[in-house]
């Protein structure tokens, strides 16, 4: 799936479960298909070992005054309220999440 991406970075964050995919210049559209399609996969994925494993996704779009701590720390926030809404989601930031 992340190889449709062009110009993505990924990378595991720390020792936790989660991980980072960084794309540049990715629409919200396309940044919402591939949410739901890495969901859906990794779904399918997990079903052959009947584990109780989820995944949950964050999202945020940069505006011209982003760094990418802030665009973490905002992705990061989307994550855990997606979490929150009952896991095999995803959100998108918004400043009272």
């Amino acid at each position: 799936v992340l190889d449709q991406a062009s110009n993505e970075f990924h990378s595991r964050n720390g020792l936790d479960d989660e991980f980072i995919i960084f794309i540049p210049n990715i629409s919200p559209v396309t940044a919402e298909q591939l949410a739901q399609t890495l969901i859906a996969r990794y779904r399918e994925f997990l079903q052959q070992f009947d584990l109780p494993i989820s995944c949950s996704i964050g999202l945020a779009l940069p505006n011209r005054f982003s760094h990418f701590e802030n665009l973490y720390h905002s992705a990061d926030k989307a994550l855990y309220y997606a979490k929150r809404q009952g896991k095999q989601k995803f959100s998108w930031f918004q400043k009272n999440t």
